[in-house]
């Protein structure tokens, strides 16, 4: 499967490199460009697909909503944030690696959420990545919120011992929001 992905990766990658470099008439020092780009792109995707195999390795995985989900709520409660965070519908796998902290959520389809409390909008992809470390989730990947029209990928999500009743929500250019605790509470 892996070597099937990759080729067809690189098939598909050459076509499109051509085809664009013939529409824009680029000459021809232009298609051994795309030819190399063609070829490193996929290269570059199995490397990291081979990282996150090797992170996943040592995980304790649960499938099905009920046990993924209960099992989401402890973590998110043992490292004391709070257990609504990651309102996910539908989860098929959780998986969770003690030794380094890293998460993986997968749901059946990405899901939109409000959060009435702070009147924000939440996206959540199909797969949520990231890390726990102490009381914050770090390297966060999958999870966006919505900012004037904008949607802003969340990085981190902290609650700092300062202000342990608000969470700090940073984007990957390090700007952050805080927003209060309570906002994320599930109600029962």
């Amino acid at each position: 499967l892996f070597w099937r992905r990759r080729t067809v990766g690189v098939c598909v990658c050459v076509c499109v490199s051509v085809c664009l470099c013939a529409l824009l008439s680029f000459p021809f020092s232009s298609y051994f460009w795309a030819l190399c780009w063609a070829v490193v792109y996929p290269i570059i995707f199995s490397i990291m697909d081979s990282k996150v195999v090797e992170l996943r390795q040592n995980a304790r995985v649960y499938k099905g909503h009920s046990s993924a989900f209960e099992k989401a709520v402890n973590l998110l409660e043992s490292h004391e944030l709070p257990n609504g965070l990651l309102p996910i519908d539908d989860i098929e796998e959780l998986g969770y690696v003690e030794q380094s902290g890293y998460f993986w959520i997968r749901q059946k389809t990405s899901k939109d959420h409000y959060f009435k409390r702070i009147s924000r909008h939440v996206s959540y992809a199909k797969e949520v990545c990231g890390y726990f470390e102490g009381n914050s989730l770090k390297k966060l990947t999958g999870v966006k919120a919505k900012e004037l029209m904008i949607w802003v990928p969340i990085a981190e999500i902290s609650q700092r011992d300062s202000q342990p009743a608000q969470l700090l929500f940073k984007s990957n250019s390090g700007l952050g929001k805080w927003h209060p605790v309570e906002a994320f509470v599930l109600q029962n």
